[in-house]
């Protein structure tokens, strides 16, 4: 018991470093730059009961979740068309990444199911 806690300890104080280090070193980029006030690479701001993300300012807005997708816990993507000048090599990465990111979460899953029974 006592060695759990200082194990979720040690990764909330990770956690908590690592985004404290993120802000910190992207105020300090604004300051070097001269650019204090510019947006911020990732904004979220709620509007209208809807909440908009400005990642370095491409603005995304959310939909509503389908009902079915959350009912069977599935995750739920917010697609967008590719826009011009858009790079189709790192699109092609990140459905690949997205692949085995799919793949190895099932792995785990069986490995997990498989070790308690």
């Amino acid at each position: 018991m006592r060695v759990w806690v200082q194990v979720i300890a040690l990764f909330t104080m990770l956690g908590l470093g690592i985004f404290v280090g993120i802000d910190l070193a992207e105020r300090n980029m604004h300051k070097m730059q001269g650019t204090e006030g510019a947006e911020r690479a990732i904004q979220i701001t709620p509007k209208d009961g809807k909440i908009e993300i400005s990642v370095f300012g491409q603005v995304i807005e959310t939909r509503k979740p389908d009902d079915q997708a959350l009912a069977k816990n599935e995750s739920v993507t917010i697609d967008q068309p590719p826009k011009e000048g858009t790079n189709y090599l790192a699109l092609v990465g990140n459905q690949l990444g997205t692949a085995i990111r799919q793949v190895l979460r099932k792995l785990a899953d069986l490995m997990f199911v498989w070790t308690q029974s």
